[in-house]
């Protein structure tokens, strides 16, 4: 019998041992290509190649191809280690280590021919679903379907880095182990040491961490300091670990409680904790991927669902523009005749004016530079706008947001400070703050003149959400937020400082007509009356239009989702494949187990429930320990925004999908993990 012809038989008689490492191989490889392929796509690099849709889709590529290589390569040594024994046989029949990997390179070899064949093939055949579903997301109206020799080249380059990797995380693993330890190795167990006192420690700070994460993240302690913010992320991440492994001992002892219960599950209970840092480590990392992939997934997702949502809470008005100095100097009556002349109607169109002021926040006894252009608006203008009946007393200020977020009044406890002077004065102050923008409060008042302060205490301060105007931001103006002040102190201003800071928000709502017509006449239009400024200004004074902005936020988000779904799904697959190989890894050493209990007088029906009691917990923890995980980052993520319970409840519907699958595959593996183990 030649040496090749072992090989094949090998192969032929381990087939069904082979058949999932194979699919989990043509699976990556698949992956690889399709998504490989966007970055060769001349008709995608010229739609969006130079913007950052295209750049975060490089990135994602990435991330795919790195956790590819690393899952690639935990599956093949968990491969190798389920092949222990067959090796053990192997070496005593004569075989040296040398043979032994020589015969696996050239299994491995292939193995990844065959699996690169089956993935290209499976590649181009769902290539044309694959580039629909681009287009749709992208908003490319054309076929954009094209395979370039480049993607065949990615997709074998990767795979070849994996191969080799494989290969030499193989050899290592060999020379490693002796005849005995070979054959003992895929029953070998892993004997760990309970310390019940780290796990309630984890246990301690990891529950700490989840209620500071977010505090601190809003400034609500620890002055928001980002180290502690990104140590509490971490944490949250490493004590399930810990967490887990001695869990089990801690859930043992409570169980003891209830003696009846505790003899019941006396043999489980007995296995799980000699096993538990086996168990440890499966469920960790299964939990990792898990909340990964909810996180990835849901994330983007909800970005992408809710984007409408999101711009019409943000941008109230469907046109809005800023007049200011010398741009977009047009009168009501002009903007009223532009629209009737394209075929529309106005709902509603309101001028809104306002001055725009050096503002400057007093924390921690220091004077802080906060924003050099910060809206003022008198009372009575704002009441005229809104149709409301506000009232600000002299002295006081209300702060208006267009949006709803838990940060936009963090520094709500600070008085604030408004100046009214010529912009080289502004300037020239400037130079003399530190690189944190601060200036103690001494320095600061000397370099001022106090009749040309507004000062308001953080007492006479107040907090109202309302869309006033649309919420956008460049180079030149922020419009989302805004203070309201008493007439007197606005006029007392104006006249100070004069028209050169006063700007005007001209905010339209259309009842008919077609609306992106009418826009790109009004764009036109100004473009006429801005003609002898500066062009790179113009493109910031330029008015901004709902529609528009809608159509740029689902074609980004929704290029963000179909990134972070396959490598969300990359994530959830990894999962089923990580538990897969645990439950093949371990039949050898349950059929030893309850060979030994059965010889105690237990019933299969008995021994059959002690398996899937265990077999449950590997499958069904991850879901509540990594989809809890998962829902909690994306909760922390959203609590910034007024759609906060409407995005985690469509996460909470991700988590279920998921545990309905996770369901259905716990369903497959069990009918042959019994059969294996209870043959």
């Amino acid at each position: 019998m030649t040496f090749s012809s072992i090989i094949f038989k090998n192969l032929k008689h381990n087939l069904k041992k082979y058949i999932s490492f194979f699919f989990v191989n043509a699976f990556i490889v698949a992956i690889l290509f399709m998504y490989g392929s966007l970055m060769f796509n001349n008709i995608i690099i010229k739609e969006i190649g130079k913007s950052i849709i295209f750049e975060n889709m490089k990135m994602a590529f990435i991330g795919i191809a790195a956790f590819s290589i690393i899952f690639i390569s935990y599956t093949n040594i968990s491969f190798v280690k389920y092949r222990g024994k067959e090796f053990g046989v192997y070496l005593t029949l004569g075989m040296t280590t040398k043979d032994l990997r020589k015969m696996t390179l050239l299994e491995n070899i292939i193995i990844v021919i065959t699996s690169l064949f089956a993935g290209i093939i499976t590649g181009l055949v769902f290539s044309r679903l694959f580039y629909m579903i681009v287009s749709k997301i992208l908003m490319i109206e054309r076929s954009i379907y094209q395979i370039s020799y480049k993607t065949f080249l990615l997709s074998s380059g990767v795979f070849l880095v994996i191969f080799i990797i494989n290969t030499i995380f193989t050899n290592i693993y060999i020379c490693k182990l002796s005849i005995i330890e070979v054959i003992k190795s895929v029953s070998k167990k892993e004997i760990g040491k309970s310390r019940l006192t780290l796990g309630i420690l984890a246990l301690i700070i990891f529950l700490l961490s989840l209620y500071f994460l977010p505090k601190t993240l809003f400034k609500q302690a620890f002055n928001g300091n980002d180290n502690i913010v990104v140590f509490f992320a971490v944490v949250i991440i490493i004590c399930p670990y810990f967490i887990i492994g001695n869990f089990i001992v801690l859930f043992k002892n409570m169980i003891k409680l209830f003696p009846k219960l505790y003899n019941d599950n006396l043999l489980i209970l007995a296995n799980l904790s000699h096993r538990f840092s086996a168990y440890k480590t499966v469920l960790y990392i299964v939990s990792l991927l898990v909340s990964g992939a909810i996180f990835f997934i849901g994330f983007t997702y909800n970005l992408y669902s809710s984007a409408e949502d999101q711009i019409n809470e943000t941008h109230p008005y469907e046109i809005m523009f800023v007049e200011e100095n010398n741009y977009n100097n047009i009168s009501y009556g002009e903007v009223e005749n532009l629209i009737k002349a394209n075929g529309g109607k106005l709902e509603k169109y309101s001028i809104l004016e306002y001055m725009r002021l050096p503002e400057y926040m007093v924390i921690d006894g220091e004077v802080e530079f906060w924003d050099d252009k910060a809206s003022i608006i008198s009372e009575s203008n704002y009441n005229k706008h809104m149709n409301t009946k506000i009232d600000v007393k002299s002295g006081e200020l209300v702060q208006v947001n267009v949006i709803k977020e838990r940060m936009a009044n963090s520094h709500k406890n600070n008085d604030v400070i408004f100046t009214f002077e010529d912009e080289k004065k502004v300037k020239e102050r400037s130079k003399i703050f530190d690189k944190d923008f601060k200036l103690s409060k001494e320095k600061f008042y000397a370099t001022v003149n106090k009749d040309n302060l507004f000062v308001v205490t953080k007492d006479k301060k107040t907090y109202i959400n309302a869309p006033y105007t649309d919420d956008h931001v460049n180079s030149m103006y922020y419009t989302g937020s805004a203070f309201i002040i008493d007439d007197n102190d606005y006029v007392k201003i104006k006249n100070k400082i004069g028209d050169s800071s006063i700007s005007k928000n001209h905010l339209i709502n259309l009842k008919k007509g077609d609306k992106s017509k009418i826009f790109h006449a009004l764009v036109s239009d100004l473009q006429k009356v801005n003609k002898g400024n500066e062009k790179s200004i113009i493109e910031d004074y330029k008015p901004i239009f709902k529609g528009e902005i809608l159509k740029a936020s689902l074609k980004e988000n929704g290029a963000y989702f179909f990134s972070m779904m396959f490598l969300g799904l990359i994530f959830l697959i990894s999962s089923g494949v990580v538990l897969y190989y645990k439950v093949l890894t371990d039949i050898e050493e349950e059929r030893q187990r309850i060979e030994s209990i059965s010889k105690i007088g237990m019933t299969s029906r008995e021994l059959q429930n002690i398996l899937l009691s265990e077999l449950r917990t590997i499958f069904f923890v991850p879901i509540i320990l990594g989809g809890g995980l998962g829902l909690y980052y994306l909760s922390v993520m959203f609590s910034n925004s007024s759609l906060m319970y409407i995005l985690v409840k469509k996460s909470i519907i991700l988590v279920l999908i998921y545990a309905v699958l996770q369901t259905i595959f716990y369903f497959i593996c069990r009918r042959r993990y019994l059969n294996e183990v209870l043959r």
